[in-house]
């Protein structure tokens, strides 16, 4: 370039303030470098955490020992909720006592008298 014929140019350019870099310039740019390097983490990387594995298998082999080891339900629907309390009642015979005292305790009651006065 020839500067004999653009001297002019030249004393502008000299004359135009410099551009000086921020303190920060360096930090800055590094911090976006890494920023656009990182990848997204995906469900893929989610799932290939260290502990989402072990955990996962564990909770399945927990349902699957719950599912299991329950105990079946032997006993046949009842149409009847009188039929179904007498064979629970049947099924444990430490409440037949219970229930027969109560089945007495039902024909002495007060609220079957038919005089009111009884009540007072």
């Amino acid at each position: 370039m020839n500067h004999e014929e653009q001297d002019e140019l030249w004393d502008l350019l000299g004359k135009a303030r410099q551009p000086k870099p921020s303190a920060f310039f360096a930090a800055n740019v590094l911090r976006t470098v890494r920023a656009e390097a990182e990848p997204k983490p995906g469900f893929l990387a989610w799932l290939r955490a260290k502990w989402i594995v072990p955990v996962a298998a564990g909770a399945c082999a927990a349902v699957l020992a719950i599912l299991v080891l329950r105990p079946a339900d032997t006993t046949p629907p009842v149409a009847d909720p009188l039929e179904g309390i007498a064979l629970a009642a049947a099924a444990t015979p430490e409440t037949m006592p219970s229930l027969g005292a109560l089945l007495a305790s039902e024909d002495n009651s007060i609220w079957l008298a038919g005089d009111p006065s009884s009540l007072y």
